[in-house]
């Protein structure tokens, strides 16, 4: 059995698809992808009663250009680049939406695990916290769709 698991995750990894850190206890795959994400951090006295949730539908093209970022996605967290500086620890809410016809705005909540300062902005690592289950539904999906863009572009070699 062991041997297949390997033989499967050198499959994915050929394709594009990978765990990119972490080793094999990984449980989610990442994801390179452009969405839409509005970032804040969220005061100390607010932490108590988190709840990711979705929001009420709006059509994607009402997002303003600004917030579509590129970032790396799972079903466990995100990392992006932002011009505000977070700590280690803090937890921040997130906006997002995804570019596709099916969207709808999701508001998740996560802690900051890694931050890698640049100049002007810097790279930060977020791990989702007290998300609902239909919320974690709808990023699956939408990391599921992006890896089979992934794999078909690789086929392809145009999309």
């Amino acid at each position: 059995m062991k041997k297949k698991q390997q033989r499967d995750e050198t499959i994915k990894i050929t394709r594009g698809i990978s765990p990119k850190s972490g080793g094999p206890d990984r449980d989610f795959y990442r994801v390179d992808a452009y969405i839409h994400l509005v970032s804040g951090l969220v005061p100390h006295e607010e932490r108590t009663n988190l709840s990711s949730r979705v929001l009420p539908s709006t059509p994607v093209s009402s997002w303003a250009p600004e917030t579509m970022k590129r970032v790396d996605i799972s079903g466990a967290g995100i990392a992006f680049d932002s011009e505000d500086f977070y700590s280690t620890g803090d937890i921040v809410a997130l906006k997002i939406m995804f570019n596709k016809d099916w969207a709808v705005p999701l508001l998740v909540y996560g802690e900051v695990m890694r931050v890698e300062p640049y100049r002007r902005y810097c790279r930060v690592a977020v791990k989702f916290v007290s998300v609902s289950s239909r919320v974690k539904s709808i990023i699956m999906r939408f990391v599921f769709e992006r890896e089979r863009d992934i794999i078909a572009e690789k086929r392809v070699g145009w999309l």
